[in-house]
C-alpha cells in the first residue's frame, strides 16, 4: 500500500492538472492510510485475533481501552509475583502508553483525512509547489504514517512480548 501511496503522491506532485492532482493527492492520502491500518490490524491480530476483527473506527479504543487494560492487569500479575521491580513496571507503562497514544492519534487523524479524501469532492487538495494538503495534513506527513505505525507497533509488541502475554 505504502509503494502505491508514494507513486500516487508523486504523480500528484508532477500532474499540470489541479483535477488530476486533486484524483492523485486524494488516493496518496487513502493509501497512505490503509497501510497504516494493515500494519496496525497485523500487530492487533498478534496479540489477540479478535481484536483484528474490529471495524476501522474502534481500533484507536481497542489500543486506548482493551490492550491498555490487558497489560496492566499483566503487570500487576508480575508485580504481586515480584517478577519486575516498580521500575521495570513504570518503564512498560510508559512505553506503552507512548506507543499507543501515538499510534491511536494517528490512526484518528489519518482516518479523518481518509473519510475526507473519499467523502468530501468539495473539499479540494491544495498545492503550493511540492506541498499538497488536504484538511490541513500535508501529504508528505503522511507518507510517514506506515513508519510511524509500524514504529509504534514494535513497541507495543515489544512489550507484550517482554510481559509473557504471547
Amino acid at each position: 500500500m505504502k509503494l502505491v501511496g508514494d507513486k500516487l503522491r508523486e504523480w500528484a506532485i508532477n500532474e499540470q492538472s489541479e483535477t488530476k492532482a486533486d484524483a492523485f493527492g486524494r488516493s496518496a492520502f487513502n493509501r497512505y492510510y490503509y497501510a497504516s491500518f494493515l500494519i496496525t490490524r497485523g500487530m492487533l491480530k498478534e496479540l489477540n485475533p479478535e481484536w483484528a476483527k474490529a471495524k476501522h473506527k474502534n481500533i484507536p479504543d481497542i489500543l486506548k481501552k482493551s490492550l491498555i487494560d490487558r497489560v496492566r492487569r499483566q503487570i500487576k500479575i508480575i508485580e504481586r509475583k515480584k517478577l519486575f521491580d516498580v521500575r521495570d513496571s513504570s518503564k512498560q507503562r510508559r512505553s506503552l502508553n507512548i506507543a499507543v497514544a501515538g499510534l491511536s492519534g494517528l490512526l484518528s487523524s489519518a482516518s479523518s483525512v481518509r473519510v475526507t479524501a473519499d467523502y468530501e469532492p468539495e473539499c479540494q487538495v491544495v498545492r503550493a509547489g511540492n506541498l499538497i494538503t488536504l484538511s490541513n495534513q500535508s501529504l508528505e506527513a503522511a507518507k510517514n504514517w506506515p513508519d510511524r505505525a509500524e514504529a509504534f507497533s514494535k513497541v507495543i509488541l515489544k512489550v507484550w512480548r517482554e510481559l509473557g502475554l504471547s
